[in-house]
């Protein structure tokens, strides 16, 4: 039996800091008629646009213990699946994200293309098993995330049930899992982010509902699958699967959501789908070198999977409205070959809203470059803490309120305030 795996998982609490983008609430829309372009981006960061402010850093951390894990309270909101990857022992879960908190630990932070950073957080690299074939790779994964401070969004006091101001990952979700190969020493993973459609929560739905049963129905999935479907298995037929059950499962009334997910094999293989706009970036000596592309209607209008009552179907008719109804089979699909040192970065658009991809990479190359054994999880840690901070800046030109300034030549800035979350897997 595997010896115990102790993992580490940090969300961030919220800063109170200025809202951005004219203090107004942009949540992604699930209509069609709603404007949408893609997403062109104009300008990158600076780095002066954050500064630090100690007492708003605090990180609330999750410490599990795999044998102590009580799976009675699996597929909750939430879905903390963290897990370091072994090549010979596996565990994966789900836990009801409140039983296992903490006390939050403090840390400060700099601006985001500082090299230097002091926040917290830890993460454990695999050890060696000779057991296994030399071209069987190591996976080390970790998560961070914060969710957006709904406080300012007064209509979530209205909203039916809405659990996004519960869950820790607001309307965002993620889930990461692994199994062996029966009759192998491989074994592969899946990994992915969801992000709720937040303008089900403007109309008093619980916008954070399908995404949460999204991401546990995919890792139910996957576990579930015997060796023969679990060989051929790809992301783009397992999302599709769990959509159609969670559609005949009726735990979700309404809902819209994005999904980027991928199959990692111990060979090194990284099979990935992604539909609307969240997003997956391959690093390979701090360049991104593979990366999904985001699938939009229209702006604020990304692809998603609906679910869409009878009644609402038809007030929109009557209208002439319509809702997107997009399918699994929309999904893009990539390959690629991964090797040793690579990152690979999965995260919603909490992130990519804010900032570039040669920011990503600057920020990657200043972390290693101080030290070349930086946690993981420190780097994710300090990744979110800043994007975070740059989302409240009200004088920070992120990637959308550019766009936006491009579609209505009015003199829009600020960042984008919006649930961020990540996982950062380290080939080893």
């Amino acid at each position: 039996m595997a010896k115990p795996i102790n993992i580490n998982c940090n969300f961030f609490n919220k800063f109170n800091l200025i809202t951005s983008i004219s203090k107004r609430s942009y949540s992604s829309s699930p209509l069609a008629f709603i404007s949408k372009n893609t997403c062109n981006y104009f300008n990158s960061i600076t780095n002066n646009n954050s500064s630090n402010n100690n007492n708003n850093n605090n990180i609330s951390t999750i410490n599990l213990n795999l044998n102590n894990l009580n799976t009675s309270n699996s597929y909750n909101y939430g879905s903390l699946s963290n897990i370091i990857i072994t090549k010979r022992s596996f565990s994966s879960y789900s836990p009801f994200f409140s039983s296992f908190s903490s006390p939050a630990s403090s840390s400060s932070s700099s601006s985001f293309f500082s090299s230097s950073s002091n926040s917290s957080g830890s993460s454990t690299s695999p050890p060696p098993n000779p057991q296994n074939p030399s071209n069987s790779l190591n996976y080390n994964i970790v998560v961070a995330f914060s969710p957006k401070d709904r406080e300012e969004n007064g209509f979530f006091e209205n909203s039916i049930s809405n659990t996004s101001n519960k869950s820790p990952t607001g309307e965002d979700n993620y889930f990461i899992s692994e199994k062996l190969l029966i009759n192998s020493n491989g074994y592969k993973i899946s990994i992915g982010v969801a992000d709720g459609v937040g303008g089900w929560a403007e109309m008093g739905y619980d916008s954070s509902a399908i995404s949460r049963e999204l991401c546990n129905s995919i890792k139910y999935i996957f576990e579930n699958s015997d060796n023969d479907q679990l060989i051929d298995l790809n992301p783009k037929f397992l999302l599709n699967l769990a959509f159609n059950y969670i559609k005949s499962d009726k735990k979700v009334h309404c809902g819209g959501t994005t999904a980027c997910l991928g199959i990692l094999s111990s060979n090194g293989e990284l099979k990935v789908a992604n539909l609307g706009d969240s997003w997956m970036g391959v690093f390979r000596d701090f360049k991104c070198i593979h990366q999904t592309k985001f699938q939009t209607h229209r702006f604020n209008t990304p692809y998603q999977l609906s679910i869409i009552p009878p009644k609402l179907l038809e007030q929109a008719r009557r209208q002439n409205k319509k809702y997107l109804l997009d399918s699994p089979l929309d999904s893009q699909e990539y390959s690629f070959k991964l090797q040793k040192n690579d990152i690979i970065i999965f995260a919603t658009d909490g992130i990519t809203d804010n900032i570039l991809v040669p920011d990503i990479e600057i920020y990657l190359k200043d972390q290693y470059n101080e030290n070349i054994n930086v946690p993981l999880q420190q780097v994710a840690n300090t990744f979110v803490q800043n994007v975070k901070k740059l989302s409240y800046d009200e004088d920070f030109p992120s990637p959308f309120s550019q766009e936006l300034r491009a579609i209505t030549g009015q003199p829009y800035l600020g960042g984008k305030p919006d649930d961020i979350t990540t996982v950062f897997i380290k080939v080893e």
